[in-house]
């Protein structure tokens, strides 16, 4: 499901490099999977990775992937998973959960919105590649 999740977001498939991913953010804890299974099934997840809030000196978590697969979308269980990731983030200790999304996806935006997530004030995301050449 994992890779399933990658090319609905532009991603080859890549079902190795998949499994040696998750492998390895789990066995280092370096990441959390909650799952939404039906009859024996996973048809949904939400991955998150811990960050750290130095000003506040707390551990935070980060809604990195939420994925639900297409016959089961609109039956809530997106919404499910986003209530089991904060109840998780609350339970370890966590000031904040965080999501991010592209600007176009106005159905996630929505759907973060009414789960009570806002815009964080002040703050813009920026990246730039370390990749080696």
């Amino acid at each position: 499901m994992f890779d399933e999740y990658r090319i609905a977001h532009g991603a080859d498939s890549d079902v190795d490099g998949c499994i040696r991913f998750l492998e390895e953010r789990f066995s280092s804890q370096e990441s959390c999977a909650l799952v939404a299974v039906r009859e024996e099934t996973i048809i949904g997840f939400a991955h998150l990775y811990p960050r750290f809030a130095s000003l506040k000196l707390s551990r935070n978590w980060i809604l990195n992937d939420l994925y639900v697969c297409p016959e089961e979308r609109r039956k809530g269980i997106a919404r499910d998973l986003i209530e089991e990731s904060k109840a998780f983030a609350r339970d370890l200790g966590a000031d904040m959960l965080t999501v991010t999304t592209t600007e176009e996806n106005m159905a996630a935006k929505a759907l973060y919105l009414s789960a009570g997530f806002k815009t964080i004030a002040g703050l813009e995301i920026f990246g730039c590649s370390v990749k080696a050449p």
